[in-house]
């Protein structure tokens, strides 16, 4: 699975810039850049706007979430923690069928209790 340093290295590669000019141009420091490709480091958002201007690129591109063999993989993972785990499975056949008003209160319910859990 490729990873946002991995995609930051592709798109600046396609670009034609070094590692020092993407840096000029979003305002970071040259070791910014490298420790992003390198996975040592992530950029945070106000830095990611940034990047998706000077790349040229969406934030879907950026992030991964255009790459589908990944989002199949995470979403293989997902339905196999809930096909393995009774208690979801139960909850899930309970709320199938569950008219809107009461869904929205199970949803409350399960909000404030994992609120109370942080």
């Amino acid at each position: 699975m490729t990873t946002l340093g991995d995609r930051i290295r592709e798109q600046r590669i396609k670009k034609g810039f070094t590692q020092k000019q993407l840096a000029e141009l979003i305002g970071a420091k040259h070791n910014s850049i490298s420790d992003w490709e390198n996975n040592k480091s992530k950029p945070d958002s106000n830095t990611i706007r940034l990047l998706m201007k000077a790349l040229e690129v969406d934030a879907n591109s950026l992030l991964g979430y255009d790459d589908k063999e990944s989002i199949k993989s995470e979403a293989a993972k997902l339905a196999d923690n809930i096909l393995n785990n009774p208690k979801i499975t139960k909850m899930l056949s309970l709320l199938i069928n569950m008219p809107d008003e009461d869904l929205s209160l199970v949803i409350a319910f399960a909000e404030r209790l994992n609120k109370q859990n942080s």
